[in-house]
């Protein structure tokens, strides 16, 4: 009886951890994806496209349009506005809307 005991509370509190695990992920694509609408918002404003025409993966330059004073102009609003800790200053790898909510969500 008193090692079923100690196998039951094992599992209890392996299913808490993994409640717990499960809640932070959550959270964490959540607040990626809180960011995304934010993202459109700014290079629909800069590159005057309506947003439902932005697809998340596609490269703001190759496939928008953006020449890189509009690149540069995106991410200095997007800055700006959500308050994020500053974009490298080789940008080549935040080229997406998705990639940018990324790198917001992980260091806002």
């Amino acid at each position: 009886m008193k090692k079923e005991r100690h196998t039951l509370v094992h599992v209890i509190l392996a299913g808490i951890i993994m409640l717990l695990l499960g809640n932070i992920t959550l959270k964490i694509l959540h607040q990626k994806e809180n960011f995304i609408p934010k993202v459109k918002t700014h290079i629909s404003t800069v590159l005057q496209i309506a947003t439902a025409d932005i697809n998340v993966d596609a490269n703001i330059m190759n496939e928008l349009g953006a020449d890189e004073i509009e690149f540069i102009e995106i991410i200095s609003n997007i800055e700006d506005d959500l308050k994020v800790i500053k974009f490298p200053d080789s940008c080549e790898e935040y080229n997406t809307t998705r990639k940018i909510a990324d790198y917001i969500s992980r260091n806002k």
